[in-house]
């Protein structure tokens, strides 16, 4: 992405107002998650997973570009034996966020950006509980799959 912004640094002509350039990034990476679930005991949230992302500006002036982005975290289920006594736990979480972005910059030798967006970004939790081999739930008697809890939370960042 830097050689090509710098190419085209070189064939500018000296109207350069009046083009508009455009910046694609991408973002991969691994992440580890640093929250914990606590019932009867503490245990990770979720395993280490993906994180990517991606984000597209156009500027629209020489001191100013707007557009897109989106993230994504996609841990991988955690299962712990710790959460509950005599129970295995799976959780996991996934997050996403969607915005609009703009960036604006100084000119001169040193150039400052400032970058805002406005977006959504959606959590989506999920917990399954099983008693171990040889236990029961207190309160059914059964050895059955707990109902598992399932929550996704919208909000406007």
């Amino acid at each position: 992405m830097i050689h090509a912004l710098l190419l085209a640094a070189l064939v500018l002509p000296a109207n350069a107002e009046t083009l508009h350039l455009n910046e694609i990034s991408f973002n991969m990476g691994r992440f580890t998650p640093r929250v914990t679930l606590t019932i009867d005991g503490q245990d990770d949230l979720a395993s280490p997973g993906l994180a990517y992302g991606a984000q597209y500006l156009r500027q629209t002036s020489s001191h100013a570009a707007f557009g897109i982005g989106f993230e994504k975290l996609n841990p991988l289920a955690h299962n712990s034996m710790t959460v509950i006594t005599h129970g295995l736990t799976t959780s996991n979480f996934e997050s996403f966020t969607f915005m609009g972005l703009a960036k604006f910059s100084t000119s001169g030798a040193l150039r400052l950006y400032l970058m805002g967006g406005l977006g959504l970004h959606s959590t989506t939790l999920k917990i399954d509980m099983f008693p171990l081999a040889g236990y029961v739930w207190l309160d059914t008697g059964t050895k059955d799959k707990a109902l598992p809890v399932l929550r996704t939370a919208l909000g406007l960042i």
